[in-house]
């Protein structure tokens, strides 16, 4: 009978030995490497703010005119033919309900005191609604007349490829001041928050206080470094204002010195007497955002007032998150950008190490332009400096 040979031995890969030790080096490193590249970045990096869209928060007074165009389109943003030869012709096209009641009905809002309460700015005949009221009052102020191209006019054009906003409150998001900053503290004071000695215009989109002076509490964050915006707007224009902070005449000095945490009596004079949100934004750390720009190219579109390309940069691994139509501002060519795209950069653990994404510049009629920016930016290129010698006469 022959003689058998049993053994353990398999044919393993090269490399199966090393998998372990290579993915305990690796889980070592990652700290590291993500120090190291943050530290090129402070190298030779461009510090700048990074702006992220608000997802949620206080619902900004302009979007109370955005729930009639909701009634113009279907869940895939399509307008029916009556809709379109209305745009068109201007006369009225539609069917109406099969016995439903033209007669005056009771208007139903969210005051609590009507018989549809928790309906939607519509009229009712009976116990079902069955028309819809321009005229009402909703969740976010009075519906206004309806006027197709003022609701046109403020339609949210990103879903067009654009990323131009009507608002200066929300900037198109939707939400009280629109974004946040990076390692920043960003406060938006609109009229309907605030006390104040005069009224409010309801009919303007966003609100408007009429007012000559008003109050409110604020908090300043203890630890703030410096003050990037502390301003009065009027839609995009500036206001020209004085205020006191506790009864005392305000100042830069005073605000820096009320950044204790606690809360503050703010009282600001008006001088325009009309104003749509007033912006503070507080610096509380040193550690912030830093990019590295590739060299950037300008274009020969004369339809652009700025016409720099859109390019790629790189962003430094110590931002949390960076999302689409997020704003960047640098202070080195005091330009805004906003992001297109954004590819993830990260291990399996979810360990960032830097971002790429594609970018655009914001152009200078736009309203993102009016996102504050921090430290004076340089208004030209610094050529050779050249060097003169003490000597006299001809050179040998």
């Amino acid at each position: 009978m022959p003689v058998v040979k049993r053994t353990n031995a398999r044919v393993i890969p090269a490399n199966n030995r090393a998998v372990d030790v290579a993915k305990t080096a690796l889980e070592g490193v990652v700290d590291i490497q993500q120090r190291r590249y943050l530290n090129a970045f402070r190298v030779q990096g461009y510090p700048g703010l990074l702006y992220s869209r608000l997802q949620s928060g206080l619902r900004c007074s302009c979007q109370s005119s955005g729930k009639q165009i909701k009634t113009l389109l279907d869940e895939d943003g399509n307008a029916d033919v009556g809709t379109i030869n209305q745009l068109l012709t201007g006369a009225q096209f539609g069917v109406s309900d099969y016995g439903s009641s033209k007669e005056l009905n009771e208007q139903t809002s969210k005051d609590g005191m009507r018989k549809h309460d928790g309906t939607f700015d519509i009229k009712a005949s009976g116990e079902y609604p069955n028309e819809f009221d321009d005229f009402s009052n909703g969740d976010n102020g009075p519906n206004p007349e309806f006027d197709l191209d003022d609701i046109v006019n403020g339609f949210d054009t990103s879903m067009m490829g654009l990323t131009e906003a009507s608002c200066c409150v929300c900037f198109g998001t939707g939400y009280v001041s629109g974004y946040q900053a990076f390692n920043t503290n960003r406060q938006v004071l609109t009229p309907d928050l605030v006390t104040s000695d005069g009224h409010i215009d309801y009919q303007s989109k966003p609100f408007v206080g009429v007012c000559k002076s008003f109050q409110s509490k604020i908090t300043i964050p203890r630890g703030t470094l410096d003050i990037d915006a502390f301003l009065l707007w009027n839609n995009n224009e500036r206001v020209n204002f004085t205020f006191t902070l506790d009864g005392v005449v305000g100042t830069r000095q005073l605000v820096m010195r009320m950044a204790d945490g606690k809360p503050h009596d703010l009282q600001v004079f008006v001088k325009g007497e009309r104003w749509t949100h007033f912006e503070l934004q507080f610096n509380i750390s040193r550690e912030q955002a830093w990019f590295e720009f590739p060299r950037l190219s300008k274009g020969n579109d004369l339809s652009f007032l700025e016409t720099t390309e859109p390019f790629q940069i790189i962003l430094s691994p110590n931002i949390p998150i960076l999302q689409a139509e997020d704003i960047i501002t640098d202070s080195t060519f005091g330009l805004h950008y906003i992001v297109q795209g954004t590819p993830l950069w990260n291990t399996r653990n979810r360990h960032t190490l830097g971002w790429e994404c594609q970018v655009r510049v914001i152009q200078p009629q736009e309203l993102y332009a009016l996102l504050p920016k921090r430290r004076r930016t340089p208004e030209k290129n610094r050529t050779v400096n050249p060097v003169h010698d003490n000597k006299r006469g001809q050179r040998v």
